[in-house]
């Protein structure tokens, strides 16, 4: 305020705009985050894939970019490995593009576009396995663990105790059908 105080008494007119933008961006500076380049950068390493591929890729890239990460560096490219689900990172590495002893290593689109390529490629073989076994549920997300179906007690199933153990008058109340 100081300085915006003083350009008004050495003469400039208090509506020229670059005195109000510099008075702006000084103000900004003051004022903001200073520490939002290293809270972006410990978000990225925290950062895990979850069920969308798109959101994760968009996530990871405005986190890299806030941090003022370059995307293709190596340390980038093994936190992206570290982020993304295991088995997604498994079926990169396995692809047969991907070459580990290459003298150019990949960069970080071809590591995206293979990642895509992969989940394209597990959606439509889900897709016909399911198919196939005659089930119509949702496709879960690929690199997510689905969580194992607790199993119910026999004892619990319908009909469990008028089909199996007792006999008809115990399950009917002593009543014959």
């Amino acid at each position: 305020m100081h300085k915006l105080q003083e350009a008004i008494d050495d003469g400039t007119q208090e509506t020229d705009e670059d005195l109000w933008d510099s008075f702006i961006e000084r103000f900004k500076t003051a004022f903001t985050n200073q520490n939002q380049k290293e809270e972006a950068y410990q978000k990225l390493c925290k950062l895990k894939q979850g069920e969308s591929l798109d959101d994760f890729f968009a996530k990871f890239k405005q986190l890299a970019h806030e941090a003022g990460v370059p995307l293709d560096d190596k340390g980038t490219i093994e936190t992206l490995k570290r982020a993304m689900n295991e088995p997604l990172t498994r079926a990169v590495i396995q692809s047969p593009d991907f070459n580990p002893n290459a003298d150019i290593p990949w960069t970080f689109k071809q590591w995206e576009d293979q990642a895509r390529m992969s989940h394209q490629k597990w959606l439509a073989a889900s897709q016909y396995s399911r198919q196939k076994q005659g089930k119509t549920r949702t496709v879960q997300s690929l690199w997510t663990k689905a969580k194992p179906r607790e199993k119910q007690p026999v004892w619990k199933k319908q009909n469990f105790w008028t089909t199996h153990h007792l006999p008809r008058r115990i399950c009917h109340g002593g009543r014959r059908q």
